[in-house]
């Protein structure tokens, strides 16, 4: 059986999800820092809120993030990180205007054989 398009979409979205928590975990394992290891691990891979990563590091409930926010400021990679971030957004962007385009047309089909 032939794959439709928006199922071969999805295949590719997919992959790019794992290729980018695959990049994810590379970038927490090259963390020297234990602790921020530990703070990213609990906030961002069990989505756990301060409050709990705080309680889970028996520390004061703003301490994780202060450390986190204080990390990334020291490091370039926050950086890198924003300018990433810029060209998922412009591609997502891109992608959905690819999908009214399709949309559009298979509407104009569909009205054209209704008339």
């Amino acid at each position: 059986r032939e794959l439709t398009e928006s199922e071969l979409l999805l295949l590719k979205r997919r992959q790019q999800a794992v290729d980018a928590e695959f990049k994810i975990s590379q970038y927490i394992n090259g963390i020297n820092d234990s602790r921020i290891r530990r703070i990213i691990s609990l906030r961002y891979e069990e989505g756990l809120s301060w409050d709990k990563v705080a309680a889970a590091m028996n520390c004061d409930r703003t301490y994780p993030e202060k450390l986190l926010t204080k990390y990334l400021k020291e490091h370039p990679e926050k950086k890198k990180r924003k300018k990433s971030e810029k060209r998922l957004r412009k591609k997502k962007k891109q992608n959905k205007k690819e999908q009214n385009k399709r949309y559009k047309a298979k509407r104009t089909v569909w009205m054209d054989s209704i008339i």
